[in-house]
């Protein structure tokens, strides 16, 4: 879902929780700005299809598929408690 879909849902109070839902506009903005490959064997494939993220059977994986998509002179970020964080891209 993307960050207006679930803002106007809150606003319209199809959503109650307001912390979940600033939580999952914070990383709709996220998928909005970059693709999300997820290696975490805790979360299951289709659980991370539907965050809207690839799966990675592992972490190599994961870094060879993030420079085969963006070029080999990319920048990866590697987030070791992804749920804990919000990447923030300064310019």
């Amino acid at each position: 879902m993307a960050s207006a879909e679930i803002k106007a849902a809150y606003r319209a109070g199809r959503l109650k929780n307001g912390v979940a839902s600033a939580l999952a506009v914070a990383w709709a903005l996220v998928r909005e700005k970059a693709s999300v490959i997820t290696f975490s064997p805790g979360i299951p494939p289709e659980q991370k299809k539907k965050l809207g993220h690839t799966h990675a059977p592992g972490v190599q994986w994961a870094v060879d598929e993030a420079l085969s998509r963006q070029g080999p002179d990319a920048r990866v970020a590697v987030l070791t408690h992804a749920p804990d964080l919000l990447p923030i891209r300064r310019s």
